[in-house]
């Protein structure tokens, strides 16, 4: 069974910040588009926006990479958001699909304290589903990073605090390079890929 990644884009208003180039929205995507690149044909991918036009609106998993370009490229920005019940249905989203999962979740937005705790929780209830969790915290909600790091960071979690003076880009493969290898790959290539995603955590560790 192939693997799964389903990404949780931030497409609040906040997206339309340029601190990170072009801005908050585009930058999320051409890192998208970079694990696209780098990840093998077979691997499925999803994507849910926290901030519903209308009501489930996601795209379910998929190998085709231009229908996931075309879904990410036409979301628009929205101040509906709801995190996380969007974390949840990602969960199952992704449990229905594949036992090899991972939920890839941006944030750049600023949450109230309930809107931060309800998704802390949501977040701790899917990677108890042994489902694999990127969190990458950037723009306003890098004032999150502890408290999710305190929340979170442990087994099947993995906490990511991207600076504006960093190119989310980067940041995001170097993550999830060690995740999107395959049985078929060079094995040398792999131990690569590995290598970098534990070098990138390291960082992280480092900036505590």
């Amino acid at each position: 069974m192939p693997e799964t990644t389903i990404f949780i884009v931030d497409n609040s208003l906040y997206g339309q910040n340029q601190d990170y180039l072009p801005n908050r929205y585009m930058a999320q995507l051409n890192a998208i588009n970079q694990v696209f690149s780098m990840s093998p044909e077979k691997h499925l991918f999803g994507a849910v926006p926290i901030g519903q036009p209308t009501p489930n609106y996601i795209l379910t998993p998929t190998e085709s990479r231009n229908d996931a370009r075309a879904f990410l490229s036409n979301l628009g920005l929205s101040n509906n958001l709801s995190i996380a019940s969007n974390v949840t249905i990602t969960e199952r989203i992704a449990k229905n699909v594949s036992e090899e999962r991972k939920i890839v979740l941006f944030l750049s937005t600023v949450l109230n304290d309930i809107e931060l705790q309800d998704t802390i929780v949501a977040l701790q209830e899917t990677h108890q589903q042994k489902t694999t969790v990127f969190v990458f915290l950037f723009g306003d909600a890098i004032q999150y990073y502890i408290f999710f790091d305190n929340e979170l960071s442990n087994g099947n979690c993995r906490i990511f605090c991207v600076q504006r003076t960093e190119n989310l880009t980067d940041i995001v493969t170097d993550a999830l390079s060690g995740y999107m290898y395959d049985d078929e790959m060079d094995p040398q290539l792999a131990l690569a890929l590995k290598l970098s995603a534990q070098e990138a955590q390291q960082a992280q560790q480092n900036k505590k």
